[in-house]
């Protein structure tokens, strides 16, 4: 995602467009929890700025 906003945002700026990208982070899930040990998610949820993960 980060290549294409970058490509994209080179490409266009130049004409004085601008190009924005919102990317979710990790969210606490069904999936997430049959799948991601609590260790793991321990660290995972260290790992986010804000120290807790989102929800769906």
């Amino acid at each position: 995602m980060d290549a294409i906003v970058m490509g994209t945002a080179s490409t266009l700026g130049p004409r004085g467009m601008r190009v924005n990208c919102v990317q979710i982070g990790a969210i606490w899930s069904s999936l997430a929890a049959r799948n991601i040990p609590a260790e793991a998610r321990e660290a995972r949820r260290r790992a986010i700025v804000l120290g807790a993960e989102g929800t769906p």
